[in-house]
């Protein structure tokens, strides 16, 4: 039983072990990251967005987004 649980105790620690490996290591090079545009217009009146559906954008640089309200 002693062996049993020194075993279980092993395999947790290694999966931990590995975890804390894996989330030390930068992404690659490639990743791309998103951070918020503080230019970005804000939504008028204290509008909130429900569901976003669809975002497009026309060929006058126009943003539409799709949104079903009360969601």
């Amino acid at each position: 039983m002693k062996l049993f649980r020194l075993s279980v105790f092993a395999a947790v620690g290694l999966v931990v072990l590995a975890g804390a490996l894996v989330a030390t290591q930068s992404p690659p090079p490639d990743t791309p990251r998103f951070v918020v545009d503080p230019g970005w217009p804000r939504i008028p009146n204290n509008w909130q967005f429900g569901q976003v559906a669809s975002v497009s954008v026309d060929n006058q640089d126009h943003v539409w987004v799709l949104q079903r309200p009360g969601t």
